[in-house]
């Protein structure tokens, strides 16, 4: 994959959380050439800031991802989405809220999701 003007120098991997906590990252493929790491982005893009070749690392992990399968929890998250308008739905969201002193709030309909989700929800001018 084109990684553009990245010189590997490796700059970039100093400043990224997920490398810094020992996982692969996006850094890990423009240093390394590593296939792992494009799913483990925080998106903080310090590594971004931080590159003296102004590489457009967004660009290159997005390309990167659609080449891959992305990983089951990522699509578990999806498709509870899909279903019910949270990426990890608790039954009892508000009861745990209230315990905290929090106020209650409105599930989202699960069926304005799906349309979100499909496009058909967009506004049309």
């Amino acid at each position: 994959m084109d990684k553009g003007k990245c010189t590997g120098c490796g700059e970039c991997r100093q400043y990224c959380i997920v490398a810094r906590a020992g996982c692969a990252s996006i850094t890990a493929v423009l240093c390394d050439g590593s296939d792992a790491g494009a799913w483990n982005c925080t998106n903080c893009w310090k590594c971004v800031e931080a590159c003296p070749e102004d590489v457009d690392i967004f660009t290159f992990m997005m390309k990167k991802r659609r080449k891959l399968e992305p990983p089951a929890h990522y699509r578990q998250s999806y498709e509870n989405i899909r279903h019910t308008g949270y990426s990890m739905p608790i039954e009892d969201l508000n009861t745990i809220r209230e315990i905290w002193g929090l106020g209650e709030i409105r599930k989202v309909d699960p069926v304005k999701i799906r349309k979100l989700l499909s496009g058909t929800g967009r506004r049309r001018s």
